[in-house]
């Protein structure tokens, strides 16, 4: 299960995985909103991330879809 944390910037309050920001936040409420959403999002597969096009090129240039 990924793990996201809220920190406090001096300005913003933001969503943390593994010390990257993932998103700011003007108020509590919004980033505690995001979080939970970012918490019960399933990961996506690097497959999935790779274009519909890129993956057509890939499979014609060199026979394998990924």
């Amino acid at each position: 299960m990924r793990q996201f944390n809220i920190e406090f910037n001096g300005y913003d309050y933001v969503v943390v995985e593994q010390g990257r920001v993932i998103v700011a936040f003007s108020t509590l409420e919004d980033a505690f909103e995001a979080k939970r959403e970012f918490e019960e999002k399933p990961a996506c597969s690097i497959d999935l991330k790779v274009p519909p096009a890129m993956r057509l090129a890939k499979m014609q240039l060199y026979g394998v879809a990924s």
